[in-house]
């Protein structure tokens, strides 16, 4: 190719490049959490964790850890939705692209008629992210999230802080 128009024009494939199948693991009693060696490693088992240890107070019937699914894993909830979700360590604008890309990528191979959802999982906001604006009662990270990522490609997608075994659903007041 020798133009820009040939290369659109084109369908490129690579050859023999395949996708892998995904596999999902629900999570239970017996479940062996993978070692981790990296911090946010670490956290993301701590995160699969809490949620099935806590899944009857949480309104969750299910959770299941996924591999070559674009998500970290779902969970399902009681009256039987599937919410899909990201874990990152620390969250920042970098991240928070991240989760959404991801999400969105986990609906075009699972196409749903229902409303669709996500979920984000992060333990701390990071850089500006991290700082508070004057007469608000919310740090940066939260305002930002509502604002700019909660509607994605016709999602809604949340975010829960966990952090020293304790859960906040959505962005709590820190005034």
């Amino acid at each position: 190719m020798n133009t820009f128009n040939e290369l659109f024009e084109s369908s490129l494939r690579l050859e023999g490049v395949t996708r892998r199948d995904p596999i999902w693991e629900t999570i239970s009693e017996t479940t062996v959490y993978p070692r981790r060696d990296t911090t946010p490693g670490q956290y993301e088992n701590e995160v699969f964790e809490y949620l099935y240890l806590n899944r009857f107070d949480l309104g969750i019937h299910e959770v299941r850890r996924a591999t070559n699914a674009k998500v970290d894993g779902a969970i399902i909830l009681d009256r039987g939705k599937v919410v899909p979700m990201e874990i990152k360590f620390r969250m920042d604008w970098e991240k928070a692209c991240q989760a959404s890309w991801q999400i969105t990528r986990f609906y075009e191979h699972y196409p749903s008629n229902e409303r669709r959802y996500g979920l984000v999982v992060f333990s701390e906001f990071a850089r500006d992210w991290n700082n508070q604006p004057q007469n608000r009662p919310y740090l940066y990270g939260w305002i930002r999230w509502y604002s700019e990522h909660v509607h994605e490609s016709g999602m809604e997608l949340h975010l829960a802080q966990f952090r020293n075994g304790i859960i906040q659903l959505g962005a709590p007041q820190l005034n």
